[in-house]
């Protein structure tokens, strides 16, 4: 048998424990020339502010509005009770941390939902869902994680971890920061009306280059998990762009809804601004458009 090449034996950095180990490792050289390969060791951890400092550099690249385009596998149920599955064309156009305009289509090029958000409302249609528009104001939510709409789009901006984090760290509102085997978790709080502390949301950042966000969770008061976003393939789409995840995968657990984003390009759009007729609500834009709209307010 040839001996294993120098860089092979040099990508050892674990020597096999116990004669069972020993035997399947011998087994494996023989047949690839090569050892397996060996886990990667996550970068020691770094202070809280470096951390945040290296986000939201990459943060500070998004200077534009931007347009990501790509294939969408969506489940959820409605408020009503019906379950909606479909894999779809998915279109999503953000200026973080409030405005979206998103559209996910059939292969036809028929538009089965719609959700968008601009400073003070957010919005979503479902046309299986006898043509409803719902829609609210964020001030009625109260910071609080769960509403009663499967989709929320200000969070689904923020599970694209393209929103900045505090740059003042400090205060009882935190985060406060906890390391783990290969992330360094920012933890931010809130208090309930007698003082209790409560998690509201977790800022997962990776103990990997680039150290960026994978992912991000919102919890509610009991501190069940309302939101579960996971962010993989950071690349730049162009000389200059920040990282962009290239998959997203979003859980709502409480909602029964799932939505995994599969991302083929990035596209600046410098000629949107916030005031664009995509972000107009569509209920004050054309209410006629829709058989069903409903004011979660109330």
């Amino acid at each position: 048998m040839a001996k294993p090449s120098s860089s092979c034996a040099a990508g050892r950095r674990h020597p096999a424990r116990g004669a069972g180990a020993a035997v399947a490792l011998l087994l494996l050289t023989c047949l690839t020339g090569c050892p397996p390969p060996t886990e990667r060791v996550p970068l020691d951890p770094i202070a809280m502010e470096r951390a945040i400092g290296i986000v939201n550099a990459n943060a500070d690249r998004l200077t534009t509005c931007l347009k990501a385009e790509g294939d969408a596998a969506c489940r959820f149920r409605t408020p009503d009770g019906k379950h909606y599955q479909s894999d779809l064309r998915g279109v999503l156009v953000v200026i973080p941390p409030r405005h979206l305009y998103g559209t996910l289509q059939s292969g036809l090029g028929t538009r089965e939902i719609l959700l968008g958000s601009d400073d003070e409302q957010y919005w979503l249609h479902v046309e299986r869902d006898d043509d409803t528009l719902r829609y609210g104001h964020y001030s009625a939510l109260e910071d609080e994680p769960v509403s009663s709409l499967p989709l929320r789009p200000d969070q689904v901006i923020e599970a694209l971890g393209l929103n900045p984090l505090p740059v003042d760290t400090r205060g009882h509102l935190g985060p406060v920061q906890r390391i783990a085997d290969a992330h360094q978790q920012l933890l931010f709080l809130t208090y309930d009306p007698t003082g209790q502390g409560i998690i509201r949301k977790e800022y997962w950042l990776d103990r990997h280059e680039p150290r960026l966000v994978r992912r991000i969770l919102f919890r509610d008061a009991l501190g069940r998990v309302a939101m579960d976003s996971l962010l993989d393939d950071h690349r730049r789409p162009e000389e200059g762009a920040p990282m962009l995840p290239h998959r997203v995968r979003i859980a709502w657990p409480l909602e029964e809804a799932t939505l995994d984003f599969r991302i083929r390009t990035w596209n600046p759009m410098p000629d949107r601004t916030t005031d664009h007729p995509a972000f107009v609500p569509p209920h004050e834009r054309d209410p006629g458009a829709f058989r069903n709209i409903i004011d979660l307010d109330q």
